[in-house]
């Protein structure tokens, strides 16, 4: 199924947000953050690497996957005058800080904050399965009720509607079916 999201694990607290600082955005090197994380956590860095959980159809069979919610940054926590800045410029994984000129520019805490705070709140959405209440919206902006039948495919489901007071398996693109 498409982008559902779910946390794939509580974001660490960041243990630098007490203290004077503030948060920059960091660019890893492409497909490199899970190293760029690991490296600059081994250097002592306050790091929020924000991740979900995304339902990816694989052989016609919903396999969860962690993907980087903004992919190819991570946020350091940095206070001026006390961390060294200029090992994470070298640190494996790590292309550059996210600057404006010559000046990494800080992201606002409210900003990171309200991230952590709405990967919390996602919470856990199962996949569907057999049974489940589903709508599918249609092209008119009508949602018609269905009950979840099995997947067909990587791109349909098959749901069961009742028409003319009989039940029928129906075939749909799986973007259009949320669960209710």
């Amino acid at each position: 199924m498409a982008d559902t999201p779910e946390v794939a694990q509580q974001p660490a607290a960041p243990t630098g947000t007490g203290c004077a600082g503030e948060w920059y955005a960091v660019q890893s090197k492409p497909r490199e953050e899970q190293r760029a994380l690991e490296n600059l956590e081994n250097q002592g860095y306050t790091v929020f690497y924000p991740t979900w959980q995304v339902a990816k159809l694989r052989g016609g069979k919903e396999v969860p996957t962690t993907e980087a919610l903004f992919p190819g940054y991570l946020f350091v926590h940095l206070q001026a005058g006390v961390d060294n800045w200029h090992p994470i410029r070298s640190t494996r994984g790590v292309l550059r800080m996210v600057a404006f000129g010559r000046k990494p520019t800080p992201v606002p805490s409210n900003v990171v904050a309200a991230i952590q705070q709405r990967l919390q709140q996602m919470g856990c959405k199962k996949a569907l399965t057999k049974g489940d209440k589903v709508s599918i919206a249609s092209k008119t902006g009508t949602e018609i009720d269905a009950i979840f039948s099995r997947y067909d495919g990587e791109e349909r489901v098959i749901v069961l509607l009742t028409m003319m007071q009989r039940v029928r398996e129906v075939r749909v693109p799986v973007a259009q079916v949320k669960k209710r």
